[in-house]
This record gives structure tokens, C-alpha cells and sequence, in this order.
């Protein structure tokens, strides 16, 4: 989810970018950022993806979701993103992400800052 800074800078570009995000093994990530959209920096979004990186374990995940990551995403109804994950890391492919979802219309380019909260109980897998 993103919300505009409209009420504290006079420009509907800009905005703060709030995740959520939860891993494969039940780990429970918050996030936020500073984001740049088009139309507006306003929207919300919900998307599943997965790290490029055929040999990840459960620490590689942790690694990449706990960290700083910048995304560009967009659609309009259905939308697809690219995650960078620990920049400046590197390029390889263990530090990419890809997801896809629904998406309020628009293009945000964001940089996000995500911690781990806790974990889903094991009775709610």
C-alpha cells in the first residue's frame, strides 16, 4: 500500500510504500519506504512472487525479505513487479524477485526497508 504525501509536500508524485510480506515458511515481514507513482503516488496492491533462485533455502529468504529492497511494479486490475533485493548487493540471480498480482492502476518505483515481526502459527499452514 502506498499513501501520498500530499498533505505534508505539495507533490501527488510522492508517497510512503507500506509491505507486508509473508515467507514461505511462515515469517511475517513489515516494511516502509519512500515510493515515486504515476498517476499519483497512491495505490494498494496484493502480489505473490518468488526470489530468482532455483536453490534457495529457508536463510536465503530471510536474508533477501530482511533487508533493503527497491521494486518497480504497475498495472491496471492485474499487475506484475521486480524486486531488487540488499541493493547495492550485487546482480546476480539470487538478489531478484518477481511478482505478480492485483493492483490499483499505475507505476510505483519504490525503496523499502522490511524486519521480521514473527512467525504464522504453525496450525494456520
Amino acid at each position: 500500500m502506498t499513501i501520498p504525501l500530499g498533505l505534508l509536500v505539495d507533490d501527488p508524485f510522492l508517497g510512503v510504500t507500506l509491505t507486508g510480506t509473508v515467507s514461505k515458511e511462515g515469517g511475517i515481514y513489515l516494511g516502509a519506504g519512500p515510493a515515486a507513482g504515476l498517476p499519483v503516488a497512491a495505490g494498494a496492491s496484493l502480489y505473490g512472487g518468488t526470489i530468482d533462485y532455483p536453490n534457495q533455502n529457508a536463510t536465503d529468504r530471510h536474508s533477501f525479505i530482511s533487508a533493503w529492497s527497491t521494486c518497480v511494479a504497475g498495472g491496471f486490475g492485474g499487475g506484475v513487479g521486480g524486486t531488487w533485493g540488499r541493493p547495492p548487493s550485487g546482480f546476480a540471480q539470487k538478489d531478484f524477485a518477481y511478482e505478480s498480482g492485483l493492483t490499483t492502476p499505475g507505476v510505483i518505483a519504490n525503496v523499502t526497508y522490511s524486519m521480521k515481526l514473527g512467525e504464522v502459527p504453525s496450525w494456520a499452514w
